[in-house]
């Protein structure tokens, strides 16, 4: 098992004996870590935006803007011998916690 580098991202060493300057994980560049990485930073943003307007889309935030067909929010529940045991034990469980 080989060790690497917490400081250079080098093989073969440990952080505490690196002389070479410190390197970030994610961009690959010096003078920095993956903590302080502007690129980083920014790609984590960018998704973030992402996931908002994802989630404004799927719920019809945006006034004006009907729902996609299909994208209804029906359950279907399905009944089984095996399912309602489990559920009995759960509850059970729940009751002897109280």
């Amino acid at each position: 098992m080989s060790v690497r580098c917490f400081r250079c991202v080098g093989w073969g060493h440990m952080a505490r004996s690196c002389r070479d300057p410190l390197k970030c994980w994610h961009c690959g560049k010096l003078g920095h870590c993956s903590a302080f990485c502007k690129t980083a930073i920014e790609a984590i943003n960018a998704l973030s935006e992402r996931r908002v307007e994802a989630t404004k889309a799927s719920r019809g935030a945006i006034q004006g803007e009907p729902r996609r067909p299909g994208s209804s929010k029906s359950v279907h529940t399905v009944w089984s011998p095996e399912l309602a045991t489990r559920e009995e034990k759960f509850s059970r469980s729940l009751l002897l916690i109280w």
